[in-house]
């Protein structure tokens, strides 16, 4: 069962919607509670209040006297052999994405067959993906994700056979490993 959302939570989406359509890029000025609140016709309180849950998600700052600014959208989390990208994305109020660009059985390349511990013509499949993550709105469209980074990863194929195809249907390369290889991956 889907809760029912407050009306400062949708006012909230909608602003966040505008944030992610880059309608208000990094350092720019919201619109004034007032002008904000005939826009939508709402409350002043209700803005005031959307505004509140997006300074809580660290989208926007509020400097006394000049108005409501959209913060550089900066991505920090901790690092480690063992982070896993969207788990941590998660964790931190953002939905991660996964785009898959391409996937390539290869023989192993000579410093991933090092790397792999492998030998050099065995075959890997050769992933290349594009991360990218938003803040959740009721809809979001291609042309409103920023991608975080480009990847290219190298599994050994006979530890995970058939993975060139299942690669297209998860949103975790991680999560797949996990559960139908049974593989905790690290970096």
């Amino acid at each position: 069962m889907k809760q029912k959302k407050f009306l400062y939570q949708k006012m909230a989406d909608y602003l966040i919607g505008d944030i992610n359509q880059k309608k208000y890029n990094a350092n720019d000025a919201l619109p004034s509670e007032k002008k904000l609140a005939e826009k939508y016709e709402v409350n002043r309180s209700t803005i005031r209040q959307a505004i509140d849950v997006l300074v809580k998600k660290n989208l926007v700052y509020r400097r006394q006297g000049s108005g409501t600014f959209v913060k550089e959208n900066k991505l920090n989390y901790f690092l480690n052999p063992q982070s896993n990208f969207t788990q941590n994305l998660i964790e931190i109020g953002y939905l991660p994405c996964l785009k898959i660009i391409s996937s390539k059985l290869i023989p192993a390349p000579f410093n991933v067959a090092n790397s792999l511990e492998i030998a050099q013509d065995e075959l890997v499949f050769k992933i290349k993906s594009i991360r990218s993550a938003f803040f959740c709105t009721e809809e979001i469209n291609d042309n409103e994700i920023t991608p975080l980074c480009l990847s290219t990863s190298y599994f050994i194929e006979r530890k995970c056979p058939k993975l060139s195809s299942l690669v297209y249907q998860t949103n975790s390369i991680y999560k797949l490993l996990k559960s139908k290889y049974n593989i905790s991956p690290y970096r």
